[in-house]
């Protein structure tokens, strides 16, 4: 072990505490408009704090403020690259709903209050006081070691992740990603499992569009309503359900939670219902209606949007073009023929190799906190910055260690709500899992 367990707790309290509530202070909200995230102010905290130890760091700025951030440990010939990947963006925060101020990163019982505290500002500053950690005491490490802080992810890495695969991979290019999501527990009657993402589904967001006949609202018999028609889809697509995946990842998250067939989905929280779920099947939540002007005036236009997260095996091939027919199949020819189908936003599924040795090194790191723990792979029904590394064939693991009062529950209860949080001994955690990862030996 490199760093000693005094060495550590200097690290926590003079450099990673401070830094981690200067990134919750600067309020880097993403509510999806361009002009919004002004990732700028953590990409210069991050760049004065790595500069300090003499480290350089390289900025992309594709849009005014929205700014991502590389830095790279002195690289050496013959040794794979390990990229620790964080964000530096939030989504937004009402302060009236939080016990304290979200941007005020105030400390009380124990636990830091804030919006970002566990998506993701726990892994961008851990990640951050590492590699410098590392770089300060010249570190004989198994990898070449760089770190990214990333703009936009939470509004789909347009000015940041997709902007620098599409743009820029020879810089961004690595062997082994490490980032968010993963490191919370699970218990229950078959032990204690720490989760790991390995996977992601696809995403597509479809816009349906209906056209009718205006006329008035007094007389509604057989009238061309282009609302009626948006609204028998909403019932057709919220009452479609996939069939269940068989894939390993899936089965082995089935086996966990519902403790080797012992329990149901209505037996367990639903919070921890749903994460199983959409992990094993395609999901489509029509999110947005909208139609009409005047209370008297029948609609000639109706909208609705949908979220699709989709598996391959409903969508061979993962393309926009089978998740539009496999959402004309469920709509019908009726409804289907009428529908004009916009593509939003998309992404095919991902997934990583559960063969590489990196595993084996997680599973020793937590083995070694928490001797009772097992590395549970799973996939998620959310998407990460990850992906866009994933789907260039870069092994990408969701993953940090948390203190055991870290749960899923308490993960699902705390990420994009109200009094997120995480604590100390939590954040501790993070950091001497991004302290030890490296030192063990490189594929």
């Amino acid at each position: 072990m490199i760093f000693s367990a005094e060495e550590r707790e200097e690290l926590f309290t003079r450099e990673l505490i401070p830094l981690f509530q200067e990134l919750i202070r600067n309020a880097c909200i993403n509510d999806g408009r361009v002009d919004s995230g002004q990732e700028v102010k953590s990409a210069n905290t991050l760049q004065a704090y790595l500069g300090r130890l003499g480290l350089e760091c390289r900025r992309w700025e594709p849009q005014p403020g929205r700014v991502s951030l590389m830095c790279d440990l002195p690289q050496k010939s013959g040794r794979p690259t390990l990229c620790y990947m964080g964000h530096t963006d939030v989504v937004p925060a009402r302060a009236e709903d939080w016990k304290h101020p979200p941007f005020a990163a105030m400390i009380e019982e124990e636990q830091v209050w804030g919006r970002g505290t566990v998506d993701m500002l726990c892994w961008t500053a851990a990640q951050a006081v590492a590699i410098a950690a590392h770089h300060k005491k010249r570190s004989e490490l198994a990898w070449n070691l760089k770190y990214l802080a990333l703009a936009d992810e939470e509004s789909a890495g347009t000015w940041g992740a997709r902007y620098l695969t599409e743009n820029f991979w020879a810089d961004v290019a690595c062997d082994l990603m490490i980032t968010e999501l993963g490191g919370f527990y699970l218990e229950n009657g078959l032990g204690l499992c720490s989760l790991i993402t390995v996977a992601e589904k696809g995403v597509c967001w479809l816009r349906l569009s209906w056209k009718g006949t205006s006329g008035h609202g007094s007389l509604p018999y057989k009238s061309d309503n282009a609302i009626l028609k948006a609204a028998e889809a909403v019932q057709l697509l919220s009452r479609w359900d996939s069939l269940e995946s068989q894939d390993p990842v899936y089965l082995q998250m089935k086996r966990a939670f519902l403790e080797d067939g012992k329990l149901g989905l209505d037996d367990i929280d639903r919070g921890l219902a749903a994460f199983l779920h959409t992990a094993g099947h395609t999901t489509l939540s029509p999110n947005i209606l909208a139609g009409g002007t005047k209370a008297n005036l029948i609609p000639d236009r109706a909208q609705l949007t949908v979220d699709i997260r989709f598996l391959e095996q409903d969508c061979p091939g993962g393309t926009p073009a089978n998740v539009i027919k496999l959402v004309q199949r469920i709509l019908g020819p009726r409804l289907a023929e009428d529908c004009n189908i916009e593509v939003l936003d998309f992404f095919p599924p991902t997934h990583t190799n559960l063969e590489i040795p990196a595993l084996g090194r997680i599973a020793q790191i937590l083995e070694s906190h928490y001797p009772q723990a097992k590395l549970l792979a799973c996939r998620i029904g959310g998407v990460t910055d990850g992906r866009f590394w994933r789907s260039r064939g870069v092994p990408v693991l969701g993953f940090t260690l948390f203190h055991t009062d870290m749960g899923i529950q308490d993960y699902s209860e705390r990420i994009h709500s109200a009094n997120e949080r995480i604590s100390l001994s939590s954040l501790a955690r993070c950091l001497d899992f991004f302290l030890d990862f490296p030192v063990g030996e490189a594929p």
